[in-house]
């Protein structure tokens, strides 16, 4: 794992993810965008319908949800050895890391390429989107906002719904 790299930058895939072609990796860096702390892009989001492409919103929504995929991010070296990945969280503990890089001021960096293809067909986030938003939650400090638990409430009843269609 991050013991055993080298490099300047570390990039994490999940069983049943890849880059998006073998020419991303050295398309991001010839852009020369060695500086920032997280360089991020697109992600192509395998399903059991068509694959999609999905846009990163502005870095700033952070302070809500993580705007791209840990798949479609690399993560300078040095700071993944720092602050690395909170296991106590289970499902978010991508989004911790790099809420606390934004919330520390780091630098991020959004590179105009599709960067990976992502498995949504079953994997643990996918299967777990409950836990998941309870883990943003407390990361991000929205668990006592009514407004949150609104939206938890109507999500939660979608994802119901949903299950019993199945």
């Amino acid at each position: 794992g991050i013991a055993a790299a080298t490099g300047s930058y570390i990039n994490f895939m999940n069983s049943g993810d890849s880059f998006y072609d073998n020419r991303v990796v050295e398309a991001i860096f010839k852009d020369g965008c060695d500086s920032a702390d997280i360089i991020y892009g697109k992600t192509r989001k395998i399903t059991h319908d068509l694959p999609r492409v999905q846009d990163c919103p502005p870095v700033e929504v952070l302070s809500e949800y993580l705007p791209f995929s840990h798949q479609a991010s690399f993560s300078r070296l040095d700071l993944m050895r720092e602050m690395r990945f909170d296991t106590k969280y289970r499902c978010a503990a991508d989004y911790n890391f790099f809420y606390n890089v934004w919330r520390n001021n780091g630098s991020f960096r959004e590179v105009p390429h599709i960067i990976a293809n992502y498995d949504e067909r079953g994997g643990f986030s996918i299967s777990n989107k409950r836990l998941c938003m309870r883990e943003y939650a407390r990361i991000n400090g929205t668990v006592r906002n009514p407004l949150w638990y609104l939206r938890y409430c109507l999500i939660c009843m979608k994802l119901w719904v949903n299950e019993r269609k199945k």
